[in-house]
């Protein structure tokens, strides 16, 4: 008795202390259940039971029962972790089970529901049970996909004929309790190649999908073949051909689908075949083997001539080539005369033509730019010093560098595989650039110029660093002299009003600036900085998703919105929630904002309600309430930019005697939108 006693006792003084235990919930089926149960130390006197089924399921890491019922059921590996894990949740899984060591008993009670029910239909929104629809091509139709008893609000997509996925526009949600109804439509004209048609549901622990098998019908799609002294009528046709008619020149040769010939002769060969959906016809000249003869004969001769022709055309074009400046020019439909006062040389007329998206002579890009341009503008390649290649970004790849005047500056090109189109976008902007006054907000442009038919735009640079690195600097000064570091200093507010009032004249030349942050700003002076990095809308999608592939490779991205990350939109409404987290990235010396939908890219729906960032210490209320404002998940909530402009303006008013925008530098204009500007 004695001896059992202590062996009791000496059970006791080891157990191990449960210091965390699961908690009730409910789960999809499918998904993966984490019931926690941490112990202080890593004993293994843990008892994991089946309170409802009276079952002991684990001691320890040993499972007590071969039951086909816990046959998904595991126990964490880590030590001091006893969690159970219950892998591809079935509804018979859900019930009460109980973490315990002898003296303590901690239970949790999960349920596990049916994932959501997914069907899709086809005009007939009564019927979701057919199988299959017969449809035909060119006809119209009206693709309905629902998702019912959803347990969070999911998205659906669309695909027909697994060509990709889309995202409807028109989505109506119902919510009854703690679910979700989900509908989705779509209006669709059938291609041959659509079946079969597919729903998809977004934001589950696992796929889910519909899918119904279409039968699409269409008139024949005919060729007409020869094989020696053969031509025939090769079609393809839902439902199959029932007739078919041979032509020779027009003149009706046969009802079968073939012809064959004693004596092959040069011709036109064609042929008709119906279905019961329409007739399809095609048609085909074929010459006889005497006229190939000839044929083979006069192409032997322009092998041996055209060589020839062409070296002496390149001898010719190169030394015309010599003669012009090395420059690329463009005219869309209209011809272009380069002033022959820009230039030491002599004039000449550039000219080409769009056909079909493609520019038929590659070379010829960059005349308007050159005959708008003022000659103090053109810079020699030669004149330009490359110092730091900076790397590449969206479309264009940019460099430090010095003019011979040992002036700094900012190259940006072109990158080399950018389509002809993108490149007359990017000649568009530069030419906006070249036109805008000298403004104390923006990069100025110094000036540009042109080597092996590549295009450098040189911008203004000077080497105070970014805004970021401006910002801690304000904050490490500060420490060292034991002053409070606080977000109502001037310098922090000049710098605000100096970004706000650089993307207000940005917004009102129609540029943006996606991606947006303090580390894509230069400093200019104590009290300013500068915007080099922005662009016409043409870039726009170039330049988000060249920015999503950097999230995607674990390089933060703070201050995209949500609607440009999901959905690849960027607006004027966009930018005021990058300019608000720009903003916070000033009152908090250099601290990145940091968003929490960018966690997780595969979600249509981030995040429910609105999302903010923390208030900046000693921040004034008002203004922080405007910035708040600009990060509303719906972005026709968010304010306009001049309304943020004026409560920052406003402030430094209230703060200071007279208004302290920061020294406008020697040869600047300080714009306010919407004054004249000479």
């Amino acid at each position: 008795m004695i001896l059992l006693l202590a062996f009791a006792i000496h059970i006791s003084g080891n157990l191990a202390e449960i210091i965390r235990g699961p908690v009730n919930g409910t789960y999809a089926a499918g998904s993966n259940i984490l019931l926690t149960c941490i112990v202080r130390d890593d004993h293994d006197n843990i008892f994991w039971e089946d309170v409802g089924a009276n079952k002991r399921i684990f001691i320890g890491r040993d499972k007590q029962t071969e039951q086909p019922k816990y046959t998904n059921f595991e126990i964490s590996s880590v030590a001091g972790n006893y969690s159970l894990i219950i892998r591809n949740a079935r509804t018979s899984d859900g019930g009460e089970y109980s973490c315990r060591n002898g003296d303590q008993n901690l239970n949790a009670v999960i349920t596990v529901e049916d994932g959501p029910v997914v069907a899709l239909f086809v005009n007939d929104t009564s019927n979701f049970s057919k199988d299959q629809y017969t449809l035909t091509v060119g006809e119209t139709v009206v693709v309905t996909c629902r998702a019912k008893n959803c347990r969070r609000n999911v998205s659906l997509e669309l695909s027909f004929g697994y060509k990709g996925w889309i995202t409807p526009t028109t989505t109506m949600r119902r919510q009854n309790g703690s679910y979700f109804d989900v509908y989705v439509t779509h209006s669709h004209t059938v291609h041959r190649t659509d079946n079969p048609f597919l729903c998809r549901v977004l934001g589950l622990p696992r796929d889910l999908q519909a899918e119904k098998i279409v039968n699409i019908l269409y008139i024949p799609l005919c060729n007409v073949i020869r094989s020696g002294n053969n031509v025939e009528c090769v079609c393809e046709a839902n439902p199959p051909v029932y007739e078919y008619t041979m032509f020779v020149n027009g003149e009706k040769k046969s009802v079968n689908k073939s012809l064959t010939f004693s004596d092959y002769i040069t011709a036109n060969y064609s042929c008709s075949a119906v279905n019961t959906i329409g007739t399809g016809y095609s048609s085909s000249r074929f010459i006889s083997n005497a006229s190939a003869i000839g044929i083979i004969a006069i192409l032997c001769g322009m092998t041996v001539c055209c060589p020839l022709l062409v070296y002496l055309f390149m001898v010719r074009y190169r030394k015309i080539r010599r003669q012009r400046i090395p420059t690329n020019s463009y005219e869309s439909s209209i011809r272009t005369s380069i002033n022959p006062n820009v230039y030491e040389e002599n004039s000449y007329h550039a000219s080409a033509s769009v056909i079909n998206g493609e520019i038929d002579e590659p070379e010829c890009i960059y005349a308007t730019v050159y005959a708008n341009t003022p000659k103090e503008k053109f810079v020699t390649f030669k004149d330009v010093q490359f110092e730091k290649h900076l790397g590449e970004s969206g479309y264009l790849e940019r460099w430090t560098g010095k003019l011979r005047s040992s002036k700094e500056v900012i190259v940006s090109s072109p990158q080399a595989n950018l389509s002809p189109m993108a490149q007359l976008n990017w000649l568009a902007f530069v030419k906006s650039l070249l036109d805008l006054p000298k403004i104390a907000y923006i990069a100025h442009v110094e000036g540009i110029c042109i080597e092996m038919g590549r295009f450098y735009l040189l911008q203004e640079y000077v080497q105070n660093g970014t805004l970021r690195q401006k910002l801690k600097s304000i904050m490490y000064k500060s420490i060292k002299r034991n002053e409070e570091v606080t977000s109502t200093s001037s310098v922090l507010l000049q710098l605000a009003s100096s970004l706000i009032h650089g993307i207000e004249f940005i917004q009102h030349q129609n540029f943006y600036h996606p991606g947006l942050s303090s580390d894509e700003v230069i400093v200019f002076n104590e009290t300013s900085c500068k915007l080099y990095d922005f662009c016409t809308a043409d870039f726009i999608q170039d330049k988000i998703d060249d920015i999503i592939k950097k999230v995607e490779k674990g390089v933060e991205t703070r201050t995209l919105p949500p609607e440009a990350v999901f959905k690849r939109v960027y607006d004027k409404a966009s930018e005021m929630w990058s300019l608000a987290a720009t903003l916070w990235e000033i009152f908090t010396h250099g601290q990145k904002a940091k968003f929490n939908y960018l966690k997780e890219l595969s979600q249509q729906e981030p995040f429910e309600g609105e999302c903010s960032l923390k208030k900046p210490h000693n921040l004034d209320n008002d203004i922080y309430k405007m910035m708040t404002k600009c990060w509303s998940k719906q972005p026709n909530c968010r304010p306009r930019i001049c309304k943020l402009k004026h409560k920052i303006d406003g402030k430094i008013i209230t703060s200071s005697s007279q208004r302290e925008i920061g020294e406008t530098p020697e040869g600047y204009e300080l714009m306010t939108i919407g004054a004249k500007i000479e």
